[in-house]
């Protein structure tokens, strides 16, 4: 309320005067990432933790909800003079939502992301062990490779799609994208049990055609007796 009187002030002064003029209604908050030496890794790790799913951002921040999230923009920044990283969240304060709760958001974000940093540095030698194993994968779908696939899937994801309707998404796939000409890895993510979610990981690459188009595919694992078993995948087409 406070904020809305001032600008309303500003607008009357400058109206009088006849002068044109820029207000700022975004407010900033950065949250600086030191997990590293190496400001590089810093970098790489801000842009992993600003892919992770809102749904789980929601999960773990009471004041991040649907209505609270329109008005949020997430990712990072990295300072012109001292190359340090931070994780960045810019507040849209003309969505009322954000602006009644303010305090509340930032207060949380600022309790959350470094526990973010916490888990998803602890995890860095389990994305490392399944990360050519999600290559294979990604291959091996696209490729129409059933039996490798199948060898690597889930009780829950058989429970979720069947046999035959996973067999079909595969088919699917092998004949309207074709196999991939050229496969890079871009992030990982781990994701604590939530919701009806298990726990599970999430790695994604991005591919190429034989028809040129890109897709950026997510593979999800999850462990079943001690084992990482494939949870689930995603593919999305990309213009980059």
């Amino acid at each position: 309320m406070k904020l809305l009187k001032i600008f309303s002030v500003l607008f009357i002064s400058f109206l009088i005067l006849g002068c044109n003029f820029n207000v700022n209604l975004n407010d900033i908050q950065d949250i600086k990432i030191t997990a590293y030496k190496d400001n590089e890794k810093n970098l790489k790790l801000a842009e992993a933790l600003m892919y992770y799913d809102p749904l789980y951002f929601a999960h773990n921040m009471n004041s991040f909800d649907e209505n609270t999230s329109q008005g949020i923009k997430i990712g990072y920044f990295v300072s012109d003079a001292t190359k340090k990283v931070s994780f960045r969240i810019t507040y849209n304060l003309r969505n009322s939502s954000v602006s009644d709760n303010i305090d509340k958001l930032k207060k949380d974000f600022e309790s959350f992301i470094p526990k973010l940093v916490a888990m998803h540095t602890s995890k860095q030698t389990l994305f490392d062990e399944l990360q050519p194993k999600g290559k294979d994968i990604s291959i091996a779908i696209f490729s129409g490779i059933k039996n490798e696939v199948a060898d690597s899937v889930s009780s829950l994801l058989l429970n979720t799609a069947g046999e035959e309707q996973l067999s079909n998404i595969l088919d699917a796939v092998a004949r309207d994208y074709g196999a991939i000409q050229d496969i890079t890895f871009l992030r990982s993510q781990f994701y604590q049990a939530f919701d009806q979610i298990p726990e599970s990981v999430s790695l994604f690459y991005k591919g190429k055609l034989k028809s040129k188009k890109s897709v950026i595919i997510r593979i999800s694992y999850t462990q079943e007796n001690q084992q990482w078993m494939l949870l689930g995948f995603k593919i999305n087409e990309t213009n980059s």
